[in-house]
Order: structure tokens, then C-alpha cells, then sequence
């Protein structure tokens, strides 16, 4: 017998050593290893108001090549121009071509994302089913009804387990002027049933996708979905981020804040957090002996986009303009003297002592001192 069980483990070594060569080769596993980010647009598909298929769910999934796992969500609202001056909005930009639809988001994102993924509702509720439904605390009654598509939604508050039908009406609730709740709502969701998938065994993922496989399709291959997922499951919890795209006003229509979403993007993909103008809030101090020179400033800064919050002289003549920081606004400062018509010296308020002008400004990240020559560019 001792033959067999040498046969038996040559066998099962070839097997892992397959696995493992398949993964390894998988475009997913090749992007990793060159150190680039794996982006999925991923878009629920509803039938929507007399059957024309909408999308009615969209978002990125996204994995880094250090560990972390990002899932951004966009508004089924959100709105984007097109030619003719006219803005519509996501679930109605899709007419069945997902290459041109994944190339409006890919504009708007800044981001590639050459891999996507569809899925039906009843590939999503049959998902739910198959996990023994998701738990969730639901803040507010949620009460809906469109005749058009035969909704009737109604979830009562509380902490509750969703099986596959009310998880969709959670996902589905979009009362008037509730967008944005439903963006977090989709958040909360996703990252409940990311957890429940997460417990799950090994074995159980194959049953799952066989599940979701009629309702599904993608063009990513059935390694790259295992490479994924193995990734997926090995990420600790703490780095997994749940984001939402950025709309500043509730009430009114939702259409792109680039700023702000270039802002987000580069959080999430690339860990920076780039500044605004509107962001530094100035005090602007008269050194230079010239009259009026503060309130031209502020004009000036304002027109740039900066906050200045108040304007003065300065306590005494200054021969070279200085720009003060707060503790932890160095930044700010450095922003600031970027844009100055001639260079200027950055200090920090400890090394400059503010004693001298009575304390540090309530309210200001920056005090921007005029010193001798300074002028507003025409």
C-alpha cells in the first residue's frame, strides 16, 4: 500500500502546484504583481418602468497590491452631460452596451476599469438566500410604492436578518430626495454580506457561484473570480473601505463635484489628500506700509478660491512677507506661497511667537504677513 500513498500525495503535490501556477497566471494576479490596482465596475441590472432594463446599481470594486479592498458606490442619480447640453442620469446612460457605459465612468473616475461585472436582481436575491439572508439595523421605516414596476416596499425599523427579497427592496428604496441615504444604505449592505461571505468555508464559495452563475455575466475568467476571491477572503477587516461618491446638496440634482471627487479617488486609490483652495482659511496682516494693500490681498485670495477669514496691519514694518502655519498646516502654508507673486518665507507660529500679535487668530490655518514690495498681481 505504500506505493499508493506516495501516487496519492505526487498527485495531490501536482494538483496544488497546478493551482498555484493558475493563479499565479491569471491577468488579476499579473496586475497585483506589477503593482497595479484591480478595478471591477460592478452594475446591478433592474427591469425598471415598462421592462426597460435600467442600472440600477453601480459601483467599483476595487483591490490594491499591498491588501486593501475599496468598494465605492455611485447614485443610480447621478447625472452627466452629454453633447447636446442635456444631463441623464446612470441608470438610464445604460442601453445594454456596458463598453460605453464603462467608458463614462471610467472619464468620470479617472481610473481604468477594464473588468466588469453584471448581475441580475434574482442573481443577487438567490445570493442572499444562499448566505441565510444578511443582518442589518434599519434606522426608519422604509415605504415605497411604484406601480410602473410593481414595487411595493415596506421595512419596518430595527435590527433585522434580510433574506433575498427584502434585502432587494432595502437596496431598491428611493423615496423622493433620498438618494444619498440610499447610497449608505448600499454601503452598509455590501459590507454586512462581505462579512457573512468572509465566515464562509472554502467549499461553500463553489455552491455560491454556481447559484449566481445563470444571473451573472463578466469577463473575468473563472480563475481570475477564484484569485479574487481567495485575496478577498485573506484581507483583514480593518482593510476593507466602504466609500460613497461625494454629492454636496441633498436637495438638489445630483451631478459630479470633480473636485471632490478627484479628492475621494485619490484617498482611496492612491492614499493622498490633496487640498483645496477653500479649504486654507487666511488672516491677512498689512507689513508693507501700503494702504488698502490687506483688502486687495483678501480680493485677491478670494478670487483664487482661498477663505479669508479676517484682515488687519501687521504690528510692524515687515522687509520680507512671511507665511505663518498653525501646528499641523504646513500644507496650507506651502500652498499659499506657491501661488504669491514672489517668494516668500514659511515659518511655523512657534518660531515666529505670536505673543507679538496678541495670540493666534481664531479661525485661521495661515497668517499671511505683507512685507515690504509685495504687490497683487494685475
Amino acid at each position: 500500500m505504500r506505493w499508493m500513498g506516495i501516487a496519492v500525495g505526487a498527485v495531490l503535490i501536482g494538483v496544488a502546484v497546478g493551482l498555484f501556477f493558475m493563479y499565479s497566471q491569471t491577468e488579476v494576479e499579473r496586475a497585483l504583481a506589477r503593482g497595479e490596482w484591480v478595478h471591477v465596475l460592478v452594475v446591478g441590472l433592474d427591469n425598471g418602468a415598462q421592462g426597460q432594463v435600467q442600472a440600477d446599481l453601480v459601483g467599483v470594486a476595487s483591490l490594491s497590491p499591498e491588501g486593501q479592498a475599496v468598494w465605492l458606490t455611485l447614485p443610480r442619480e447621478l447625472e452627466l452631460p452629454e453633447d447636446d447640453g442635456t444631463w441623464v442620469p446612470l441608470y438610464a446612460l445604460y442601453q445594454g452596451d456596458l463598453s460605453s457605459f464603462t467608458r463614462r465612468v471610467e472619464l468620470l473616475l479617472g481610473i481604468p476599469l477594464p473588468y466588469q461585472v453584471q448581475v441580475d436582481f434574482a442573481g443577487f436575491s438567490a445570493l442572499v438566500d444562499a448566505v441565510e439572508g444578511v443582518e442589518v439595523m434599519v434606522k426608519a421605516r422604509l415605504r415605497y410604492s411604484d406601480r410602473s414596476q410593481g414595487l411595493e416596499i415596506d421595512i419596518r425599523p430595527g435590527l433585522q436578518v434580510l433574506d433575498g427579497e427584502t434585502a432587494l427592496h432595502y437596496l431598491r428604496y428611493r423615496a423622493e430626495g433620498t438618494e444619498p441615504g440610499r447610497v449608505v444604505r448600499t454601503g452598509k449592505f455590501l459590507q454586512a454580506l462581505l462579512a457573512k461571505l468572509r465566515a464562509l468555508p472554502w467549499s461553500r464559495w463553489r455552491t455560491l457561484a454556481k447559484i449566481t452563475s445563470d444571473h451573472v455575466t463578466t469577463n473575468l475568467t473563472t480563475w481570475d473570480v477564484l484569485a479574487l476571491a481567495r485575496r478577498l477572503r485573506a484581507i483583514p477587516e480593518d482593510q476593507v473601505v466602504f466609500a460613497a461618491y461625494p454629492h454636496a446638496d441633498p436637495a438638489g440634482p445630483v451631478r459630479p463635484d470633480l473636485v471632490r471627487l478627484r479628492q475621494l479617488t485619490l484617498s482611496l486609490y492612491q492614499g493622498r489628500h490633496p487640498l483645496t483652495r477653500a479649504e486654507v482659511r487666511l488672516v491677512v496682516l498689512n507689513g508693507a506700509g501700503v494702504r488698502f494693500l490687506a483688502h486687495t490681498t483678501r480680493a485677491w485670495l478670494i478670487g483664487l478660491g482661498f477663505s479669508v477669514v479676517d484682515i488687519g496691519n501687521a504690528d510692524r514694518p515687515y522687509s520680507r512677507t512671511l507665511v505663518v502655519f498653525a501646528p499641523g498646516a504646513e500644507d496650507k502654508a506651502e500652498l499659499v506661497a506657491e501661488l504669491l507673486p514672489a517668494p516668500a518665507e514659511i515659518m511655523g507660529a512657534d518660531q515666529f511667537g505670536m505673543d507679538r500679535l496678541g495670540g493666534w487668530p481664531t479661525g485661521a490655518d495661515v497668517v499671511l504677513i505683507l512685507g515690504e514690495g509685495f504687490h497683487v498681481p494685475s
